[in-house]
């Protein structure tokens, strides 16, 4: 698993950033858990070293029912060790 930070914005949104790892380059994907069991809205943003956003044209985004947010190859975008993934989670105000 990827070496992450976390910070809650505000009750109903999250974030964290993921520094990608070589074994996640490897594996094709990133796992990020939010623990979380409701539908919620997924924004990912990745940077490269130089602080260039890496566009995630065909990446394949996928939220398991337990909050686990998984982020693949896919199409043009190849996950790479060193990029920085952040992943924004929100969901509707209840």
């Amino acid at each position: 698993m990827s070496a992450y930070t976390s910070g809650v914005a505000n009750s109903i949104s999250a974030s964290k950033a993921v520094i990608i790892s070589t074994t996640d380059a490897s594996d094709g994907y990133v796992s990020v858990d939010f623990d979380i069991d409701i539908a919620i809205t997924i924004l990912v943003q990745v940077v490269n070293t130089s602080g260039t956003v890496i566009a995630l044209t065909g990446a394949v985004i996928t939220q398991a029912s337990n909050g686990l947010i998984r982020v693949a190859s896919g199409g043009a975008y190849t996950v790479t060790a060193t990029d920085i993934m952040t992943i924004f989670v929100s969901r509707p105000k209840i």
